[in-house]
């Protein structure tokens, strides 16, 4: 058996590269949060249970995670990281003026600027093969 390295490292394609900038922010369960965080990208102002319809989440489980996206009671346990958690909320969710059990969901600025270096991945485009 030979301790054979490959030449040269590739870029990373673009799914890839979205799911490590995504991880590197320290939010929970990154492949869960992700999809709930792609979802808010798309559809600023849903309400939680929108969101959960439209991820196919248990109402449940997409609060807690919104709940850690806002960065309100992440625990280390959550965490595919381990300690350290989400460095900077994600999320901003806001309480419904006209119905106190209604919260909608919007993007930090934070978020806001993870959405946009995502869109960039996105726009440049690097296949899984090329």
């Amino acid at each position: 058996m030979t301790d054979a390295r490959p030449a040269a490292r590739r870029e990373r394609n673009t799914i890839l590269a979205a799911l490590e900038l995504f991880r590197a922010t320290g939010a929970p369960r990154v492949f869960h949060t992700l999809l709930l965080f792609l979802y808010v990208c798309e559809n600023e102002g849903l309400t939680v249970s929108e969101l959960a319809y439209v991820a196919r989440m248990h109402v449940t489980t997409t609060a807690r995670l919104v709940k850690a996206l806002a960065g309100e009671g992440a625990t280390a346990a959550d965490s595919d990281e381990g300690p350290g958690g989400l460095q900077a909320p994600l999320f901003a969710v806001r309480p419904s003026p006209d119905d106190h059990r209604l919260r909608f969901v919007q993007l930090t600025p934070e978020g806001r600027a993870l959405r946009e270096r995502m869109s960039g991945l996105i726009a440049a485009g690097h296949p899984i093969e090329d």
